[in-house]
């Protein structure tokens, strides 16, 4: 038990489970669920700057709001052509009427 290796891992241990929880309380209270979809990402988004929002008025407020605003943009961009490719999918597997 006193060994440096088993209170290092001890240790470890004791962050890991501190950490797993920490993340589900945080995702339970933004209502975050990752990375994986153009809406996930939106949200996190939106998460930061609301609280880039709540500083006060400084350089990098701004910088941080700048930031923002470009990754809103650019996930509006990837949105509206993920609806555009989806549409050209479902148009193009309707199958095809021969000329009379």
């Amino acid at each position: 038990m006193h060994s440096p290796d088993q209170r290092a891992a001890s240790e470890a241990r004791r962050l890991g489970g501190l950490r797993r929880r920490r993340e589900t309380a945080v995702s339970g209270a933004f209502v975050f669920n990752g990375l994986g979809t153009v809406a996930d990402i939106r949200r996190l988004v939106e998460i930061a700057a609301v609280d880039a929002l709540e500083l006060e008025n400084s350089n990098q407020r701004s910088r941080t709001l700048g930031v923002l605003a470009h990754a809103a943009l650019k996930l509006l961009e990837v949105g509206e052509l993920e609806t555009r490719v989806d549409a050209l999918e479902r148009a193009s597997a309707l199958p095809l009427r021969l000329a009379e």
